[in-house]
């Protein structure tokens, strides 16, 4: 201390050698103290955070980085209220001396409170997430931040109330007032205090956490859980927009927590037809061996293979296990395999899986009537022999061109000598005889190709008829 306060008289001698006025001189020693202050603990509590930061420790790193930043405006706010005191003084400004020190004392409790803040916020990750090197258990993370929310509310309302005393208001009036107000604000804003009360409940009982996937049977909820607020829920679904639940609807509904389960069940039934009943046991046993030597089946679990009903058109057989994977994906990817394993067992004991197929069986036997003089052709010889329409058209027009030109060449020949009408009549006659020659075939061809099909005694003798006439 003796050397401090000879380092501060030459100090001060320095300054009055300089010629600066005395009402200047302790203003500017208090900036030139909190300059030095804040660079000495600059220097020296960074390097003392870093080496804290690698103890096992969760609390002295964050309360060092909490502390920090708070001090060092401390101290320039003090450096700057001496300023404005002595300024005031020489100045003769009675109020600065008179309202100073209340400023001085609310701006001390704003930046305690900020100290607080800090430490509250960056305790929550390390309360988490501790060091690697440490072996205290970590809480989790709907825990802390339900208490973080806690001390942070505490910590609004102490300074709040502090504040108010500095400012000279009577506390047991404001708590008075706040009972009455409390009330009233109980009645107007009952939504708002339920979902209060519903986060808080959640929070305690914790059915679910932030990251878990929940659903409810009882309302359209499914997702996962992003944040639990003071008064809503944010839930992302899986279609990807989120979904925000006020917190007191949680107190009146079921809600499902996949993401806790310890297994995943997979129960399927194997249809296999009536026709491979010899081959049930076989297929069981082959199956149950099958999913007792799979690794990634729960053997601790129960494992049912059986034949187990009869349905209307199959053999039911019931594969009933769990898996030790509960990841989604994975789970299906399981799930899979196992019954591409069935499929393969069923088909290599000579079996089959059905169909939803039904029989009728006739209880008398039933004819089928056949024309008269039909002849069944065989397969190969319909396909081989039946020409389509197109072709039969195309012929029926080469054979009526043909005998047309054959017609025309003939009735020449014999009237060389007429003249030109009777040439060009008997001419189109001609074409008219072939036309109706090339019809007559057209339609033996057609009712050759009908009777192959099986048309009625009607349609026959109404076809002989029209060729008759047409001849």
């Amino acid at each position: 201390m003796d050397g401090f306060f000879a380092f501060f008289t030459q100090f001060r001698e320095y300054v009055d050698g300089l010629g600066i006025p005395a009402w200047l001189e302790m203003p500017l020693i208090a900036l030139g103290v909190a300059i030095a202050v804040d660079l000495l603990f600059y220097f020296v509590l960074k390097p003392v955070e870093r080496r804290l930061q690698k103890t096992s420790n969760r609390w002295d790193d964050v309360l060092v980085a909490s502390f920090r930043a708070p001090f060092r405006a401390w101290i320039w706010m003090m450096a700057v209220a001496t300023v404005v005191l002595f300024i005031g003084a020489h100045f003769e400004a009675p109020w600065v001396s008179q309202y100073m020190p209340t400023v001085i004392e609310l701006l001390s409790l704003t930046l305690f409170g900020w100290l607080g803040w800090r430490f509250i916020s960056r305790i929550e990750p390390r309360m988490v997430n501790p060091p690697a090197n440490s072996n205290v258990k970590p809480l989790e993370k709907t825990t802390m931040d339900a208490l973080t929310k806690v001390f942070g509310a505490v910590l609004v309302t102490v300074v709040g109330l502090w504040g108010l005393k500095i400012l000279g208001i009577s506390l047991s009036g404001v708590l008075a007032f706040g009972g009455f107000g409390g009330l009233m604000a109980g009645f107007a804003a009952r939504d708002l205090l339920a979902n209060f009360f519903g986060g808080m409940v959640v929070h305690v009982d914790r059915p679910f956490k932030v990251g878990d996937w929940v659903r409810s049977p009882d309302r359209e909820i499914e997702g996962v859980v992003e944040d639990i607020g003071w008064r809503l829920t944010r839930i992302r679904t899986f279609p990807g927009p989120p979904l925000y639940v006020p917190n007191a609807i949680f107190s009146r509904i079921v809600v499902e927590n996949p993401s806790r389960m310890i297994s995943r069940r997979i129960w399927e039934t194997i249809r296999v037809r009536y026709e491979d009943v010899q081959h049930i046991d076989p297929i069981v046993d082959a199956i149950r061996q099958m999913l007792q030597d799979m690794d990634d089946i729960d053997h601790d679990e129960s494992i049912t293979v059986c034949f187990n009903g009869i349905s209307d058109y199959s053999l039911d057989i019931m594969v009933y296990a769990f898996t030790e994977e509960i990841d989604w994906q994975r789970f299906h990817d399981i799930k899979h395999r196992v019954l591409l394993g069935v499929r393969d067992i069923v088909y290599d004991q000579g079996a089959e899986l059905a169909l939803p197929l039904s029989k009728l069986h006739m209880a008398t036997p039933v004819a089928v009537e056949r024309p008269q003089g039909y002849d069944a052709p065989d397969s190969s010889d319909n396909e081989q022999n039946e020409p389509d329409d197109g072709q039969d058209e195309s012929d029926d027009e080469q054979d009526a061109e043909a005998h047309t030109r054959q017609d025309a060449s003939g009735s020449n020949e014999k009237h060389a000598g007429s003249s030109k009408r009777s040439t060009a009549n008997r001419s189109s006659a001609t074409r008219s005889s072939a036309t109706r020659s090339g019809a007559t075939r057209s339609n033996t061809r057609r009712s050759t190709r009908g009777a192959r099909q099986g048309p009625s005694d009607d349609d026959a003798s109404s076809n002989s008829t029209q060729d008759a006439e047409d001849a």
